[in-house]
């Protein structure tokens, strides 16, 4: 194959290195080839690795020889060709026999492999696979290779898609697998019904992630749980298709890999313990959790030289305790660090009291608990009216279909901002977000925001309703009439705050529920773990990574002298993650005694106005997702931080399918 990336085919050796980057080593299947088992996910893994992608004795271009295969043998090509490839260090991603073969190379070669993909594969064959293997050897040895075709397509497709198959075009998929039958099949399948790495798997020591595929016939996908569980730290996925990947699901499998092998290392963690800055480029969403877990081990109270000087409070003791005492950390000179220079107040949020109590007094009536339930009927049939079209059309993108739309409606329900206002409300805070740390002043972000909200004040006033907002432009502000600037100290906050921060909850739980098909199991089995899904992904993807303060006079926290006028970040991805309150703090999990007990919501006076609404949303959209057929992920999920601090996503594309009988 020929890309403008980097590629140095090896005919003779049957072996394609393309691309730049860490290496990956590919293993394909028996009766496979790398051509045949990964396809184009060649082509998009090399756009981030070197791809070393050879076929076995028998398949593609390379003779099979005399000789039987040999699993060391193989796993000793393995690494030879990294080696030829000039990689002395490499990940393997294995498929079906490629799985044995990259479990065995790991085992033989310790120092070389850095980790594991294991996807439809086993330890040993199983009883089931066994019969299947008799019943490939007698046709393979006697020629019958139409009838083995017919065997292959029974066992390795996709039962739904197989379901859906007409006469002719079983008639033409056997005949195209039949002109594709290698000439290393018999002894390929020789090697399958030999292999076994069982002994391999409690030694190994690299980061291993399992793929089962959930519809396979012919491997089953207990075969992957028995490996997952083998293999000590090993981590279990799974894939919605039969043992054949196909096309539909290739950006799936290739996401789960890239997503693994991109996880960070401990160079990226130590870069950010020396100069931890949240708005560095390479302070990604994937390196957060790793970074605020060596910061908590690092100390409860960790210098920054990064905006002037920063303390970071990493622990949930000291986390939750600056939160609530807000006499000693203030609010009142902003929370977003750094800020353009003249950027207005969000209320109530960035204001001390009395001034925050009086705007809280006037902003809390929409997000009050019993306002938020007379909303429920129309919040559950707008999550209905936005899931039914995934539903029709067997997926999209949750992001754009789903989190970014839902949270701006609902705010339409609860505040009263208009149709066109919501439909500006999220390209406004992003650009926001991008200018706010950067420019010298808010011109270029604040006065576009400022003349929506001039229009919808402007409305409620000269075509009043019975929405919120109406009541709001006619309140009184501490006996007086409030100002227009006041109205948009609070407008800015129901727009920023009240969409932003939803739709990136929103988008981890569907993100979290799309790549965990026990979990959609289990809530499907008992919906009344609902609440406790919705709180877990909360603690474990805090929607808001941190928040700032300002010292109002010298303190000690942890034994640490902090002085007055100190900008102090209070870390909530740590402190949800810390050991000391959260048992398995990594780990999503339904059965916490406590699930309310995170931080994500704040504490103390600025604990979250729209928690409650934030909470129905969530619950409304996994509700209906779970009366639907499970999603799965199917391409790369693309996270980012926003302004530094906010957790989200860019898309979410998935799959809606039906669950095999």
């Amino acid at each position: 194959m020929t890309t403008e990336l980097d590629e140095r085919p090896v005919a003779a050796s049957g072996v394609v290195v393309q691309g730049h980057g860490p290496a990956v080593v590919l293993a394909h299947g028996a009766a496979g080839s790398v051509a045949a088992n990964f396809g184009p996910m060649v082509d998009g893994l090399a756009r981030h690795y070197t791809v070393i992608a050879p076929d076995y004795p028998g398949s593609g271009a390379v003779p099979l020889g005399s000789a039987p295969l040999e699993l060391n043998a193989l796993a000793d090509r393995l690494a030879a060709t990294a080696t030829a490839a000039g990689h002395d260090r490499f990940a393997i991603v294995g498929y079906s026999l490629g799985v044995p073969v990259a479990v065995r190379t790991a085992a033989r070669h310790r120092n070389r492999v850095r980790s594991l993909v294991l996807t439809a594969g086993f330890a040993a064959p199983d009883p089931p696979l066994r019969l299947s293997l008799d019943l490939w050897r007698h046709l393979a040895a006697t020629g019958d290779f139409d009838a083995l075709a017919r065997l292959f397509l029974l066992l390795g497709c996709d039962p739904r898609d197989l379901a859906s198959f007409t006469p002719a075009a079983i008639e033409e998929a056997a005949a195209a697998t039949a002109a594709a039958v290698n000439p290393g099949i018999l002894a390929q399948a020789d090697l399958v019904a030999r292999a076994d790495v069982r002994a391999d798997l409690p030694r190994l020591d690299v980061p291993t992630l399992v793929v089962a595929t959930d519809h396979d016939r012919l491997v089953l996908p207990e075969n992957s749980a028995q490996l997952a569980e083998a293999i000590p730290g090993a981590e279990l996925t799974s894939l919605p298709c039969g043992h054949l990947i196909g096309e539909p699901h290739f950006a799936a499998w290739e996401s789960l890999i890239h997503e693994f092998l991109e996880r960070p290392g401990p160079v990226d963690v130590a870069r950010q313990l020396r100069h931890f800055d949240h708005h560095a480029p390479e302070f990604t969403p994937e390196l957060a959790h790793s970074v605020h877990d060596a910061l908590r081990e690092t100390g409860p109270v960790v210098p920054s030289s990064a905006h002037g000087g920063l303390r970071l409070l990493t622990r949930y003791a000291d986390v939750q305790a600056a939160m609530k005492d807000h006499t000693l950390f203030s609010s009142g000179s902003g929370v977003f660090c750094p800020r353009a220079p003249g950027t207005p107040y969000f209320a109530p949020l960035e204001y001390d009291p009395p001034l925050h109590t009086t705007y809280r007094d006037l902003m809390k009536r929409p997000f009050a608990r019993t306002a938020v339930d007379s909303l429920r009927p129309r919040l559950d049939a707008l999550v209905a009216s936005l899931i039914a079209p995934l539903a029709r059309d067997g997926g999209g993108d949750l992001v754009e279909q789903v989190a970014v739309p839902l949270p701006l409606a609902a705010l339409g329900l609860a505040v009263g901002f208009s149709d066109d206002a919501q439909g500006r409300i999220r390209e406004l805070t992003r650009t926001t977000w991008e200018r706010m740390p950067k420019d010298a002043d808010p011109d270029g972000f604040w006065p576009a925001f400022s003349e929506l909200f001039d229009q919808e004040i402007r409305r409620a006033r000269e075509e009043p309703g019975d929405d919120y907002l109406t009541a709001l432009v006619h309140a009184e502000f501490d006996g007086r009439p409030v100002t227009d600037p006041e109205l948009h100290a609070m407008l800015v906050s129901f727009a920023v705050a009240g969409h932003e921060t939803t739709m990136n909850a929103l988008a981890h739980l569907m993100w979290h529920l799309a790549r965990d098909p026990e979990l959609d199991r289990r809530l499907r089995a008992a919906p009344e773990l609902i609440p406790a899904a919705v709180e877990e992904t909360l603690r474990l993807w805090p929607p808001v990574d941190h928040g700032s303060r300002l010292t109002t006079r010298e303190t000690t926290v942890a034994g640490t002298t902090i002085p007055a006028g100190t900008r102090v970040l209070l870390l909530t991805g740590a402190a949800n993650h810390d050991p000391a309150v959260f048992n398995d703090p990594c780990t999503f999990r339904l059965d916490r005694a406590r699930p309310q007990r995170h931080l994500s919501f704040g504490h103390g006076i600025h604990f979250c106005l729209g928690a409650h609404l934030a909470r129905a949303e969530l619950t409304s959209v996994l509700t209906a997702l779970l009366r639907h057929p499970p999603i799965r992920q199917s391409g790369p999920a693309v996270r980012r931080y926003a302004n530094g601090r906010h957790v989200g996503f860019d898309q979410l594309p998935v799959t809606m399918a039906p669950a095999v009988p």
